[in-house]
């Protein structure tokens, strides 16, 4: 790093521009998304656990219910620490720092497009691979996919990439909620089947 961004840095500790250590979105729509987040990784833990490890198709849906509860514990996590927004205020700093002022709404950009073309991939994997596990898994899937894009959306709006208008600001909030509700509904679901897999085998024996 060079002189002058080590010393742009050293002078912002415990606050980088626009962000500073604290609750990011401390309103009641923000502390609501954040207990739904939590609450939808608890949930995902737990249906994992149930989840059979005897045959192959089981372990891989183990695998993606973890892999789900560690995506919702993160979010939910980040949505109060807010780090997306330390991260992009470092990379302000940088560019400013190294001479970078008049592309630094082409990196931007290009950020927004990398984070969509990953969320994309993503997303598509999970797809293909919740297709082999029933409607619950799917409804999951479904729920994660509204989670997904409204982080690419509120990247975009975050970066300016987007023109910010009142209908895409208004509209996050309930695409976040929504993409909240249908996973924890469709992890519950999960949950509630796999639970009368386990009474009925029990029975059988």
């Amino acid at each position: 790093m060079s002189a002058v961004a080590s010393s742009t840095l050293s002078s912002t500790v415990g606050q980088l521009g626009h962000w500073s250590p604290g609750f990011g979105d401390p309103t009641a729509l923000g502390w609501l998304a954040t207990l739904g987040y939590l609450a939808t990784g608890l949930a995902c833990v737990g249906v994992a656990r149930k989840t059979p490890t005897v045959l192959r198709e089981a372990r891989l849906e183990r695998i993606l219910w973890f892999a789900l509860s560690a995506l919702y514990l993160a979010l939910g996590v980040n949505k109060q620490l807010d780090l997306q927004t330390a991260l992009t205020e470092i990379g302000r700093i940088l560019a400013h720092a190294l001479g970078w002022d008049d592309i630094h709404h082409l990196i931007q950009r290009a950020f927004v497009l990398l984070l969509a073309a990953v969320v994309a991939v993503v997303g598509v994997g999970l797809a293909l691979l919740s297709w082999r596990f029933g409607n619950d898994v799917r409804l999951t899937v479904l729920g994660t996919g509204l989670v997904f894009a409204f982080i690419v959306l509120r990247a975009a709006l975050f970066h300016h990439v987007d023109s910010g208008s009142w209908l895409a600001t208004s509209f996050s909030p309930a695409l976040e909620l929504a993409g909240i509700g249908v996973t924890i509904t469709g992890a519950i679901r999960r949950a509630k089947a796999l639970r009368g897999v386990s009474r009925a085998r029990k029975g059988s024996a």
